[in-house]
């Protein structure tokens, strides 16, 4: 006789930490996952940040700036072998993620479906549709070059900040 135990992987997970950035200020974040959801395989997983920016760009001023509180929400819902059994669809939502470069800061919001197909053991097609919000939240007009997509922006519109919409899919 054979005799096999196998023991199950924890239904929930969870992380949290914390960090300080010399260019982007302090951070904490946490993550939490819920796996085999209704005890058919799915999973859930959940992703948040906030964070502190500094006042200044400065590497002498380390003041916090307390009125531009950074914040992040992700959330990705997973459902393997759905719709068919050699597939998995994947559902994502995303809040508020924020790029700062060097002569810009870009924060986006957006969502997405991907399907991905197993064709065999090594070979695997993904189909993506995603559409996103982003807003340009500060730049130097200097480093607009001209045909980018963003309009350049006089100093009253800058404050507003600038929302073009994208629509993107890949195969």
């Amino acid at each position: 006789d054979l005799l096999i135990t196998v023991d199950e992987r924890a239904r929930w997970g969870a992380e949290a930490g914390f960090g300080l950035n010399t260019d982007q200020g302090a951070r904490i974040f946490a993550r939490g996952i819920r796996r085999n959801l209704w005890g058919i395989g799915h999973r859930l997983d959940a992703h948040g940040l906030f964070g502190i920016n500094y006042a200044s760009d400065t590497l002498t001023d380390w003041s916090p700036d307390l009125n531009s509180l950074d914040w992040r929400v992700a959330v990705r819902y997973t459902a393997p072998h759905f719709p068919w059994r050699r597939s998995e669809l994947v559902l994502d939502v995303l809040l508020r993620e924020r790029f700062q470069q060097r002569t810009w800061r870009m924060a986006r919001t957006g969502a997405g479906i991907t399907l991905n197909l197993d064709v065999s053991r090594r070979t695997r097609i993904s189909t993506t549709l995603r559409g996103e919000l982003r807003d340009l939240q500060q730049y130097d007009p200097r480093a607009l070059l001209p045909g980018e997509p963003w309009k350049v922006l006089d100093e009253q519109e800058a404050s507003k900040g600038c929302h073009p919409c994208r629509l993107a899919d890949s195969l």
